[in-house]
């Protein structure tokens, strides 16, 4: 048995009440001991900052998979009334989800929620036929509406729920008391209510040691007598401190009262009001105030006496809680509270103050009566334990399903099912129109068919059956007739009409051919469907797809590389296919859902007598070959085996093609091949046949030959037309072929050789003995596989099984939502419906998502350092996706005051030379299991996003959350930076921690910082987040390099190739050591002939000149200097391309930046074997190790300068410091680490 528990009241505000506490202690009992049954939580998702906490409370007893989160529109609240479209909407929503989990009964926890909060509550609002169970605490403002529901809004809102409370297939009451109310009130049948009674966790409520501050904190210098409970008019607080008053003094005076709990000013000033009016002295009555919870366990532990003198309660909790704390108890006479004392004398008349107060001094002075309340609760307290009321509580499931399933048994139609039938029927020239001709009337055994075609007309296909024939027009108005759809597909323009068809409703497909892209392509190009082909291309295959057809000249390989078959496989339930190559196939492209069944059904065939009363002389050898002809059916090498083998000899021995072609030039070679060895009269291409013509020849045939090369999951008809009529068939294991049974068939290998082939027939042509057994195992494959009734019965299981498993229809929830009468209109709302539609109800095949945050290199590439990394691993996994995801790079933006993230898919098609006409950028939709990874780095936009809850949502979607972190500079250096940059990158920092499952830094000394930076900090972090590292890759050719050369080239290089030439490749910022290196290099000069070059763009342009720090007196200094263009070179804007060959003609690359993350142009540097003079901090030692020359990390341009020199020395002895064996990784392999760690094992 599925149990669905709807924990809502863990969400609302109830969860700091009693009945949060009820509802987590109960579901924790119920699923441990839950026997053989399945648990299932669900919540919803407008109380995104409750998920995670719930999730941690359960994660030792339920699999995460077990906590679902469904979607709905907010607001709700019902306390204001232009929610109610928004919470109809999401009580549908709500309603379906939870049917669609499968459940066999659900349990409702608190349905007395979301008048003030968004909570979404209803039962039986979709005719769901999965029975409800609800807990009832009591019906307190039911019976006393004059105290509790005055107020008209509040009281429209309970009489509603009381209404949805009716509807319940059982209750659960947490007290007799509530089960009689329910019964009285209600009119519920009483063998439907069951009383699972309520308990406390004896770990927290115990007898506990009170240290000697305890009372002081609280201003308690006497022994004490205890109240706690909600401040309410029922409760009798007023009522107690009367009673308390009225004890004799000498008796009171020992003693204090306590009123634990959280009370507003204003109640505070009431009760010392009315203490006052009663004659207590200031120190008689203690409020506490708010409590922390392990406070309330020193309250009931140390107090003299409980008092609980509320006039109505569900259970009375705390009656309960005291008495496992080992108090005295005394209580109430009324409702519930009788249950959980028993003990008639510790009861009082709630309504009576001389009654509470005559109690009170009874425990007060009498010693044996005090004894005995003790002894009570010892007894009372063992009496109630969560595991008793969670036993109680599924035997009471349990018993309701049972009945609930007995009932529907009762209720079932014996009537046939109606199956609308989608496929081509003679006499359109198809395999697939023969197939379902043969199928349709073993199928009509279990099935009321309705076929659904487009052709004009139709065959009178049978005699004795007539079946109703409709247009795929009227299936679109009245599709929700039928209880059941098949539709069968094949490579085929045929099947066209089907494909806007199998969105309408869940339907099964039948998938003939595995490749759909020949009727996607077709319709392309040559019937001028604008995108047609290139649509599904990307919508199968995503952007690699797109790439490889328009970076070919033909459209040959795509054609044969991808399927373009997911649009349709998506929206299928069941599919059935006739080879499980078929299946392997499909677990090549795409990740197999649970909410799909594959069924492997052979192809069918009617057993056949052989008619040869025409076509052959007597003595004739008959070799042939069935079906279109083509390169893929290898009938060139056929005719090339026969010619060379022996048969071609033997004048008897006759060679028939038996079909057509498409391919008018293949057509013509095998012909010129037939004239040139003058076998016309012996080798025959017969064009195509009709039914009766075909039959004859397979009559006739004495061996068949049928191969295939590059299958794409098609199955064959032919063959197993040739094994029914008995004739020894030669066929190589390509495909589905290879799983013919190879006692029935003449198996090659797949990749056989010309040899093999002709071997083949010859041996077959004089072995009649294993000809005759090769006849009789085919003869009997059909008839035990391949038979008819028996393919159908399997059809009808498939075909039930898929509906059994499948989720409900999306488009049933779109019809339902749409008969509302106040749908949500404006788009806003309309776009968060059609969202938590998409999350709640997704298709029976999704594919996963890898969201790459690209969104500042999307607006604006500046090409510089980060920029050329974002590229860099786009490109890498544009060009490798991971299996099983689709690669969408995404960028942030701000519309309508409302942060979302948008699918890239303009500049994706741009980065891939895709042209600009086919993809457009949408706003993104998530589902559960895709990969978010923030490559870029856009820091104020992420934190202002976080703040509206984004990540948060996508979280709680199930999407898992990774971050890039290039540098803390900011936070560890604010000096290099512009004024007011640390916080706001600490703030990025907090933002990422608080969400991330993966933070991935680009070095081990950004990441050991970072772990530092959150110890220090004492930042909050995801539960089990990981922090590591992965170096960048250097090889620029794989980041999409920027290309061309400036007009003055030639010059350049001409002048850096005359001398010793060193180079900085950094953008110009004050913490990158421009002015150190030009001020030691001007020293330099004085002796040294050589030249520096800076490579790298000017940074914060933006900026004003006063926050730009150093970088306006770095500009002027290079614009102003006397060496410029002479032995000082500034190349601001050059392309990767050019850069490239700066590196190789350079002598040394000098990196002086006094702050790094990495370092990636020291890891170009050695790419181009060129030394490597480098500031001596961790992260350059790290990336470089040992193949570079360290100079001291100051700013002094002497200390450089000496380093250089020294350097120079060491180089004209080729002593220095090589760095061609210094180990770095390719983008591919970086890449290839990166997805490793994000990606979900």
């Amino acid at each position: 048995m599925k149990i669905v528990i709807d924990l809502q009241s863990l969400q609302t505000q109830s969860r700091f009440r009693g009945i949060g506490r009820y509802s987590l202690a109960l579901t924790k009992a119920i699923i441990k001991n839950k026997k053989d049954h399945e648990i299932v939580i669900a919540l919803s998702n407008l109380f995104p900052d409750t998920i995670e906490e719930i999730k941690e409370e359960f994660k030792e007893l339920l699999p995460k998979q077990n906590i679902k989160i469904w979607n709905a529109i907010s607001p709700t609240k019902e306390c204001e009334e232009e929610n109610k479209p928004n919470r109809k909407t999401s009580q549908l929503l709500r309603e379906m989800f939870l049917s669609n989990l499968k459940p066999d009964i659900i349990l409702i926890s608190s349905l007395f929620e979301g008048y003030i909060d968004d909570a979404v509550l209803s039962i039986q609002e979709y005719k769901t036929k999965i029975p409800t169970v609800t807990i009832l605490y009591d019906l307190i403002p039911f019976i006393s509406p004059q105290k509790y529901l005055s107020h008209k809004p509040r009281s429209l809102w309970y009489n509603n729920k009381i209404d949805m409370l009716k509807k319940s297939n059982a209750l659960l009451s947490i007290s007799n008391s509530a089960k009689k109310e329910a019964i009285d009130y209600l009119n519920f049948n009483e063998n439907s209510i069951t009383n699972i009674s309520t308990a406390v966790d004896t770990t927290i409520f115990k007898k506990v040691e009170v240290p000697s501050s305890f009372k002081e904190k609280y201003n308690i210098t006497k022994p004490f007598l205890m109240h706690t409970s909600a401040y309410e008019p029922r409760k009798n607080f007023i009522e107690l401190i009367e009673a308390f008053a009225q004890i004799k003094k000498e008796v009171r005076e020992k003693y204090q009262l306590v009123f634990v709990c959280k009370l507003s000013p204003e109640q505070e000033i009431e009760l010392y009001d009315i203490a006052k009016k009663n004659n207590l002295s200031k120190d008689e009555l203690i409020l506490t105030g708010f409590i922390p919870d392990e406070d309330l366990v020193l309250f009931y532990s140390s107090c003299h006496l409980f008092v609980f003198p509320s006039q109505h309660e569900g259970f009375g909790l705390p009656v309960l809680e005291a008495m496992c704390c080992g108090a005295a108890v005394i209580g109430s006479n009324t409702s519930s509270i009788p249950e959980v004392i028993e003990l008639k004398e510790a009861l009082f008349d709630p309504f009576n103050i001389e009654s509470i107060s005559s109690k009170i001094y009874e425990a007060l002075t009498n010693q044996e009566f005090y004894e005995k309340l003790l002894e009570n609760s010892k007894i009372q307290s063992a009496k109630f334990s969560w595991d008793k009321s969670a036993k109680i509580a599924i035997e009471a499931l349990e018993k309701t399903v049972l009945k609930s399933t007995n009932d529907l048994k009762q209720l079932q139609n014996q009537t046939k099912k109606k199956l609308a039938y989608f496929s081509p029927l003679p006499p359109q020239k198809s395999g697939i129109s023969e197939y379902s001709k043969e199928l349709l009337p073993y199928l009509s055994d279990y099935y009321d068919i309705t076929l659904i075609v487009e052709q004009k007309e139709c065959e009178n296909l049978y005699k004795d059956i007539k079946f109703e024939i409709q247009s795929p027009n009227w299936y679109k108005e009245n599709k929700n007739i039928f209880d059941r759809v098949l539709f069968h597909f094949g490579n085929s323009t045929l099947h066209l009409y089907m494909m806007e068809a199998i969105k309408e409703k869940n339907a099964v497909v039948v998938l003939h051919d595995f490749f759909l892209s020949g009727v996607y392509a077709h319709e392309e190009l040559n019937s001028n469907k604008n995108n047609f082909w290139s649509n599904e291309l990307y919508n199968s295959h995503g952007y690699k797809a797109l790439q490889k057809r328009f970076s070919e000249q033909t459209d040959e390989n795509t054609l044969l590389e991808f399927p373009c078959n997911f649009d349709i496989l998506k929206n299928a339930i069941g599919v059935i296919v006739h080879s499980s190559y078929s299946k392997k196939l499909f677990e090549d492209f795409y990740e197999k859902s649970n909410r799909q069944i594959w069924t492997h059904i052979p192809l069918l065939r009617e057993e056949v007598s052989k008619n040869i009363e025409i076509f052959k002389p007597k003595d004739d050898f008959i070799i042939s070959s069935f079906g279109f002809l083509d390169n893929s059916k290898q009938n060139h090498i056929l005719l090339e085996a026969f010619i060379s083998s022996k048969l071609s000899k033997i004048k008897e021995c006759k060679l028939i093609f038996v079909g057509e072609s498409s391919n008018p030039q293949y057509l013509k070679e095998l012909k010129v091949k037939i004239k040139k060895h003058s076998l016309e009269d012996r080798v025959t291409i017969t064009g195509w046949t009709d039914n009766q013509t075909f039959s004859n020849y397979l009559a006739t045939t004495n061996i068949a030959v049928q191969l295939r090369t590059k299958s794409r999951g098609e199955t064959s008809a032919a063959v197993l037309d040739c094994m029914n009529y008995e004739i020894p068939t030669i066929t190589n294991a390509n495909g589905s072929f290879g799983e013919l049974d190879k006692n029935s068939v003449f198996m090659l290998e797949d990749n056989y050789t010309l040899k093999d082939l002709e071997i083949a027939l010859e041996t077959l042509y004089y072995d009649k003995n294993q000809r005759e057994n090769l006849s009789k195992n085919a003869k009997k494959e059909i008839q035990t596989k391949h038979n008819p009734k028996i393919c159908a019965k399997q059809y009808f299981e498939a075909i039930e099984n898929s509906y059994k498993n499948s989720t409900i229809d999306k488009n049933i929830v779109i019809q339902n939502l749409s008969s509302l009468e106040n749908l949500p209109k404006n788009d806003r709302d309309l776009f968060a419906i059609s969202q938590a539609i998409n999350y709640n109800f997704p298709d029976p095949l999704e594919q996963k998502q890898l969201l790459i945050d690209i969104s500042t290199i999307c607006k604006n590439d500046l090409k510089t350092g980060i920029e050329r990394v974002v590229r860099a691993y786009l490109m890498e996994i544009f060009k490798n996706p991971p299996k099983n995801y689709r690669v969408e790079p995404v960028y942030l933006s701000l519309e309508d005051n409302i942060w979302q993230y948008n699918y890239a898919r303009e500049f994706s098609s741009k980065l891939l030379n895709i042209p600009n006409h086919i993809l457009y950028d949408e706003k993104i939709d998530v589902s559960k299991g895709d990969i978010f990874f923030c490559v870029d780095f856009n820091r104020d936009a992420i934190i202002e996003a976080s703040k509206t809850d984004i990540f948060e949502d996508y979280q709680n979607k199930g999407v898992f959350i990774n971050f890039e972190v290039y540098d803390l500079l900011p936070i560890s250096n604010p000096e290099f930076f512009p004024p007011q940059n640390k916080e706001p990158h600490l703030e990025w920092i907090k933002t990422i921690c608080k969400y991330s499952n993966n933070i991935i830094c680009i070095s081990k000394d950004v990441e050991q910082k970072l772990k530092e930076l959150i110890l220090n900090e004492k930042i909050k972090t995801k539960q089990n987040q990981k922090i590591s590292s992965v170096h960048l890759g250097a090889d620029i050719n794989s980041s999409a390099p920027t290309l061309g050369f400036p007009s003055n080239k030639k010059e350049i290089m001409e002048k850096l190739s005359s001398k010793p030439t060193f180079l900085i490749v950094s953008t110009i910022e004050p913490r990158k050591g421009h002015i150190q290196t030009i001020q030691s290099f001007e020293e330099l000069w004085k002796t040294d002939d050589i030249n520096l070059v800076i490579v790298g763009k000017e940074g914060w342009k933006g900026l004003e000149d006063e926050k730009r720090r150093t970088i306006p007196q770095i500009i002027n200094k290079i614009k102003s200097h006397k060496e410029l263009n002479k032995r000082l070179f500034w190349l601001e804007n050059i392309s990767d391309e050019f850069l490239e060959e700066i590196y190789k003609i350079s002598t040394a690359l000098i990196a002086p930046s006094q702050a790094e993350g990495f370092g990636l142009p020291l890891i170009e540097a050695a790419q181009s074997n060129i030394p490597i003079i480098a500031r001596d901090i961790p992260v350059f030692k790290e990336v470089a190790k040992e193949f570079a020359y360290y100079f001291e990390n100051t700013n002094e341009a002497n200390v450089l300068c000496k380093a250089i020199k020294e350097w120079l020395e060491l180089y004209k002895d080729d002593k220095h410091p090589k760095s061609q064996n210094m180990p770095w990784l390719t983008w591919q392999e970086s890449t290839k680490i990166l997805l490793d760690k994000i990606l979900i094992p």
